[in-house]
């Protein structure tokens, strides 16, 4: 396992990307990747293939510890608050990943169902910002959920899934890559 992140005070990003807590007393998860460590520059493979960047837009490894008994089904964004978009730049929306799963494989498109990211797809959108906007930050967050089935779809965007979950986190954890060009 290349990187560990240990469970983190969780800030999630709302829709203006202003932290803002998930959930009052949330639980906090242990989230690490193999892929990169927190707070590191994502690696290559993850990085977007289109929009000028040539990278297969792989998603991260990811794995988190055993979550509360409570915790049904799991979602998880991935939001860049650096974006020059209004709210930032939505990357990931996955929701109903089964509450007994504890890991992603790299690439995996079929534990959960994709929502639809700031590139209009649903699936996962790597790392891909302006060339000299600086160094942006990608929060990865995982949110543990005390319902089995979210009644989003595959028009579900990140600003629709955090109101989703908003009320129904009970664990939550954060991995943040960073990438610039």
């Amino acid at each position: 396992m290349v990187g560990a992140l240990v469970a983190v005070p969780l800030a999630a990003m709302s829709v203006g990307a202003r932290p803002r807590p998930p959930h009052v007393g949330a639980m906090a998860l242990a989230i690490s990747s193999a892929t990169y460590h927190n707070g590191a520059r994502m690696p290559y493979s993850t990085v977007y293939d289109r929009g000028g960047c040539r990278g297969p837009n792989v998603s991260p490894q990811l794995r988190w510890r055993e979550s509360p008994r409570s915790v049904l089904s799991f979602a998880l964004l991935m939001h860049d608050p650096d974006a020059r978009a209004p709210g930032g730049w939505w990357h990931w929306v996955r929701f109903n990943i089964p509450g007994g799963i504890h890991q992603l494989r790299a690439g995996d498109p079929r534990t959960g169902t994709d929502g639809t990211n700031s590139f209009g797809q649903r699936a996962y959108g790597g790392p891909c910002p302006p060339p000299g906007s600086g160094i942006h930050h990608y929060h990865l967050v995982l949110y543990g959920l005390n319902v089995g089935r979210l009644s989003a779809t595959p028009s579900t965007d990140g600003p629709a899934l955090l109101r989703m979950v908003h009320g129904h986190t009970v664990a939550a954890g954060n991995l943040v890559g960073t990438y610039s060009r």
